[in-house]
């Protein structure tokens, strides 16, 4: 089992560092203003919920775990004037991060289900559609839990009836192209992790559309589906995004 796990998080690094040698950086194909539009939507569900608990990381020592080449970092620092560490497995990922924000407190090679920090050595963690990616992503998200001082939000994949339909009738992903299997974590997931550590969680679930659309028009059409989903049926949305906070 254990080489298992080391054979898991090998091929890890060699998709990511394979990707960056050949493409300078980790991002979809296609357009990127239309990709984008919907990339940050769950950035923007972070800042509502964020913003609805009181809680800002304004001159907050933050921690991007799983960073990859540090695109997160971007829509973070765009919204808050946070000290932004970051910290990947993969050392091109975390030089290419280095690379593209000048503005990095620092950076690290970090495996997140095993990290060499202190307890409580930064006052929040965040991780974006990254969990999945670990061979255990349990493991890995009580070890962000460990090394954060008031709590970690978290964007994953959500698990509901429709996510499990997607999957089976092949609309969505099961075993991604880095090899590993996507772990969807459900709203009853976050409530019973947090309960059996004693700690709050709150989380918003939303819908965020895949497609980059090659048209304005397509856009538009995408984006109005996108809107009444969340409208009618967040729920029932590809994403959840959850906060859960130590005290």
């Amino acid at each position: 089992m254990k080489q298992s796990i080391k054979n898991l998080k090998k091929t890890q690094i060699e998709f990511l560092d394979s990707e960056i040698a050949s493409r300078g950086d980790i991002r979809y194909e296609g357009n990127y203003y239309y990709h984008d539009y919907f990339r940050a939507l769950p950035f923007a569900a972070v800042r509502r919920l964020l913003a609805g608990l009181d809680v800002t990381l304004n001159r907050k020592n933050v921690l991007i775990a799983s960073c990859g080449t540090g695109i997160d970092v971007h829509y973070l620092r765009k919204h808050y004037d946070a000290d932004l560490t970051v910290s990947d497995l993969s050392e091109k990922s975390v030089q290419m991060a280095l690379k593209l924000n000048k503005n990095l407190r620092a950076g690290y090679v970090e495996d997140s289900e095993q990290l060499s920090f202190a307890d409580e050595s930064f006052d929040y963690v965040f991780i974006a559609a990254s969990l999945h990616h670990l061979p255990r992503p349990l493991v890995g998200l009580y070890e962000l839990i460990r090394v954060a001082r008031y709590g970690v939000i978290v964007i994953e994949s959500n698990d509901n009836w429709l996510t499990r339909l997607a999957t089976r009738f092949k609309l969505a992903t099961e075993i991604e192209r880095a090899g590993n299997y996507v772990y969807r974590f459900s709203a009853w997931d976050i409530k019973r992790i947090s309960r059996a550590i004693f700690y709050k969680c709150h989380y918003v679930c939303l819908f965020a559309i895949h497609r980059i659309a090659k048209s304005e028009l397509e856009f538009l059409i995408l984006k109005s589906l996108n809107y009444m989903a969340n409208l009618l049926v967040p729920s029932l949305g590809n994403y959840i995004i959850f906060f859960i906070k130590k005290e």
